[in-house]
């Protein structure tokens, strides 16, 4: 579709809206505003599309801490921290790069309607914290924290951060126009930005959006989009990043190292990417330098010599392709499937090698040391080393074979390619929307033939009958499944465990020992003696520890789910029944059936359980107990005969053994006890909610029955009149549809 077909498919769409907003029917105005909302959107995506259809727009997504500014920060900003790193989904703002011969940037706020959200979000947070403390008197800080947070879910938690980092000067600039403020160097914009979209920017909380125009040939042709964490929970901002991933061409995800691609990025692909027509996504295993030396430290903990750090490489970028080909089959979209593409970077790495040593910070300077500790010929002298970290940085290989090889030079082809498949992808969603509509004012028309005022006066007697006998068993029905939650949930408690490990994994180390002379003094020699194997044990407990939480967090959102799926079955059998006693009216209950589901979905906040702070805190448990080793400097392996070290440290590797033995069923005790409190925590909002259900869900369904009901009568006062305005409204929607055909 090109500009002209497209402003003339908006122009008739357009047309035929004015003219339905011509028919004058009570309630039409909702419908025609969530058309115009639909059709709003269509509207500024292909707008944004042919109007910039000569710049490519690429997007930068991952979740918070992947490593996406410092991403950015190599690509364009030579290493320097210009786009401050985010350290919370709170401080992850929404940035974009462009090219412009003047130097400039333009801060957009929240509205003052999208903070009171915040407002009424934070109010809503510390209501359940007060409601913990008052269920947990006398309990730490730390676990009230942890439990609010819990069972007041991302968005209020977000919410609660940004209001409590909201200073008045911060609050002053809520709801207020655009900034706009030229710079002039790299170094000025640092200085400035820290300020707006810093972790502890004076701003920050307020900021909606940053939108840098810098003259930087390499943007020619270009929009760079820095996005939020894959789940942020600022809806607003959400949306607006929404917005941008419509529109755009291709985006890198960048997944961590330590973490590569986990069930978040999976779960981003499918339902964000996969969905808006995004031609190739490149996958970055970010932060590669913390897998190369967690490889390090193994061999360190295991006494092993150090490997070539090209081979480890290899072997690395290895496992993380095989990881791929294994999810492969998780992608949904057939066409995401056959366009990832795969490198890695480290965006520490390029600016450790592009700055002077005598201004690495403190974490620069840590990786700089452990990298010359494991990979030492790598890393010998100025030269080697930034070499060797410009090599992991990998930047200018991703510049030149994605950005200009793949994305410029196939520019045409690419945008091509996207406009299309954005407008075959909308006009089914358009197409959809009118059919619904469609639908329902069918099903009115025929219940408005199908009816009389005298019936309408015994259904409002039926109803009300409805609504009294069924207030009591709905109650019933809540309790019941309410009751059969936690029972579900208690026999979870004893179906999952930590599971142990058959045995101690050992490997054979080569060490010097000194031991007593035959005649006098000291010797030292190698001995090849049985050791920990701390890299193995530490791989098979966290692989452990990840099946355990799985097995909660799944377990967890099954059972709530086939709960809340049993109970809107069970209250929809209730109207079902109504019904059939009915045979005479012509009531439909497909409202009711809808509303149950509206009401019930109060419960998705709960569908699933964050586990992610238990892993955290047991993954540097498992790392404490995978370094316990044999000490060779003790007295008794020291001053022993040569004959006797094998003994000695046989001796020796058996007490470490027992006590690593006994510090994994404590870890085990203790990772079963604390998923347990987090579920518990995750149930007490789940009663709640529940609780409130069992007061409130017959007065809402009578509230909106009562108002079904009065507007089915006061239509039937003029039954041919309105018929005539519902017969016009479905041919209006058909004509509507008919131009997206």
């Amino acid at each position: 579709m090109d500009k002209k077909q497209f402003e003339t498919l908006l122009q008739n769409t357009t047309n035929e809206l004015n003219v339905l907003k011509q028919i004058d029917y009570d309630g039409l105005d909702e419908h025609i505003a969530d058309l115009e909302t639909l059709f709003a959107e269509f509207k500024a995506g292909g707008d944004e599309l042919l109007s910039n259809n000569e710049k490519l727009q690429i997007g930068i997504v991952g979740q918070v801490k992947a490593g996406k500014s410092s991403f950015l920060n190599s690509l364009f900003f030579e290493g320097e921290n210009i786009l401050p790193r985010a350290s919370t989904p709170m401080t992850a703002g929404l940035t974009v790069l462009e090219y412009s011969e003047d130097n400039y940037f333009e801060i957009e706020y929240f509205t003052k309607d999208e903070w009171s959200i915040f407002e009424r979000q934070n109010s809503a947070y510390e209501k359940i914290m007060a409601e913990v403390r008052q269920k947990n008197i006398g309990a730490p800080e730390s676990m009230i924290i942890r439990q609010t947070d819990q069972q007041a879910g991302d968005e209020k938690k977000s919410a609660h951060e940004m209001i409590a980092a909201c200073s008045s000067n911060a609050r002053s600039k809520i709801d207020s126009k655009p900034d706009k403020k030229d710079f002039k160097s790299i170094k000025e914009l640092q200085g400035i930005l820290e300020k707006y979209v810093g972790a502890n920017g004076e701003y920050t909380s307020v900021v909606k959006s940053l939108h840098i125009w810098i003259n930087d040939e390499r943007l020619q042709g270009m929009r760079i989009v820095d996005t939020p964490g894959v789940n942020d929970p600022v809806v607003s901002r959400e949306n607006r990043t929404r917005t941008f991933l419509k529109s755009s061409h291709g985006v890198f995800l960048l997944s961590a190292s330590s973490d590569f691609m986990n069930n978040g990025d999976i779960t981003f692909l499918n339902n964000r990417i996969g969905g808006e027509g995004i031609g190739t996504v490149v996958i970055l295993a970010s932060k590669f330098d913390s897998a190369l030396q967690d490889v390090g430290a193994g061999w360190s903990i295991s006494g092993k010599e150090p490997e070539d750090l090209a081979d480890v490489t290899d072997e690395l970028v290895e496992d993380f392709r095989r990881r791929i080909r294994q999810l492969s089959s998780l992608i949904q979209s057939d066409s995401l499937r056959k366009n990832l593409k795969f490198d890695y970077t480290s965006g520490i790495g390029y600016s450790i090698a592009h700055k002077n040593k005598y201004d690495w910070d403190e974490m620069e300077q840590h990786v700089v040391k452990r990298m010359q500790q494991f990979y030492p010929d790598y890393f010998s002298n100025d030269d080697d080393l930034n070499q060797s970290f410009d090599g992991l940085a990998n930047i200018e290989d991703i510049r030149e074979k994605y950005v200009e090889q793949h994305f410029l030079t196939r520019k045409d082809e690419i945008i091509k390619e996207k406009i299309s498949g954005y407008f075959d992808a909308n006009i089914e969603d358009i197409k959809k929307k009118l059919n619904d509509e469609n639908e329902y004012f069918d099903s009115y028309k025929q219940q408005l033939e199908a009816s009389t005022v005298e019936e309408i006066e015994r259904q409002k007697v039926e109803q009300q009958n409805l609504f009294n006998n069924l207030n009591d068993e709905f109650k019933r029905i809540i309790e019941d499944c309410k009751r059969e939650l936690q029972s579900k949930i208690t026999a979870m408690y004893n179906e999952i465990s930590f599971a142990d490990i058959d045995s101690i994994p050992e490997e054979k180390v080569s060490t010097t020992i000194t031991y007593e002379g035959v005649l006098w003094g000291h010797n030292s020699s190698k001995f090849t003696i049985s050791s920990i194997d701390g890299n193995k044990l530490k791989n098979t407990l966290n692989e452990n520890l990840k099946s355990f939480l799985k097995k909660w967090y799944d377990g967890w959102k099954d059972k709530v789910n086939k709960t809340k799926a049993e109970m809107a079955d069970k209250l929809c059998d209730c109207i079902t029944e109504f019904d059939k006693n009915n045979v005479n009216s012509s009531f439909d209950d497909k409202y009711y059936r809808k509303l149950i589901d509206r009401v019930l979905s109060e419960l998705k906040s709960f569908d699933k359980i964050n586990l992610n702070d238990l892993k955290n805190k047991f993954e540097e448990t498992i790392l404490r107990i995978s370094e316990i080793q044999i000490d060779l400097n003790v007295s008794k392996a020291y001053n022993c005969q040569e004959e006797m070290v094998g003994n000695i440290v046989s001796d020796m590797l058996r007490e470490v053994k027992k006590d690593i033995s006994s510090q994994i069923l404590s870890l085990r005790k203790n990772a079963v006890s604390e998923a347990r409190s987090s579920v518990n925590s995750q149930m007490n909002g789940v009663t709640g909610v529940l609780d409130n259900l069992k007061g409130d869900f017959i007065g809402k369904l009578k509230a909106d029955g009562d108002k079904q009901l009065a507007k089915l009568e006061k239509d039937l006062e003029d039954k041919a009149v309105v018929l005539k305005k519902v017969c016009s409204i479905i041919d209006e929607l058909k004509k509507l549809r008919a131009l997206y055909c």
